[in-house]
């Protein structure tokens, strides 16, 4: 089970040229699982550092979220610099990661959260932030 990952490099390839013995990484195993054992082998390109301010816990939540908002946005929607683009839930996982990657692309991006989380919104990208109310 388990296609996402973080731990420390064990070993690499002779063909290795990025990653070293001793390395934070994480990854997210394409086509296939196994990522809950003890030792998981992956082709390099697969691979990043972990950034220093993640836990190891956090660096394996990365992926599967930030791969849904890469998707959704890049892959479906195919956003642009002359698009506009709402991301209901701006806070949470595929939603900050939404936002930070539709104004990489020059979109502009309103994005909702609760008031305690707008100020985060700001800081992540959005060009407007707004409280969505529940009605029902």
């Amino acid at each position: 089970m388990g296609v996402d990952l973080s731990g420390t490099v064990e070993a690499v390839g002779k063909s290795a040229t990025c990653l070293s013995v001793g390395d934070a990484v994480y990854a997210h195993k394409q086509g296939g699982n196994g990522t809950y054992a003890e030792y998981a082998v992956l082709p390099e390109n697969w691979v990043a550092r972990k950034p220093k301010s993640l836990t190891h816990v956090e660096a394996a939540a990365v992926p599967p979220v930030a791969l849904t908002a890469y998707q959704v946005l890049s892959e479906t929607l195919r956003v642009n610099n002359e698009d506009t683009v709402l991301v209901t839930g701006g806070f949470g996982g595929v939603g900050s990661f939404a936002v930070q990657l539709a104004a990489d692309t020059g979109a502009f991006v309103i994005a909702t959260a609760s008031s305690r989380n707008q100020a985060f919104l700001k800081e992540l990208g959005a060009s407007r932030t707004t409280i969505l109310k529940q009605i029902l």
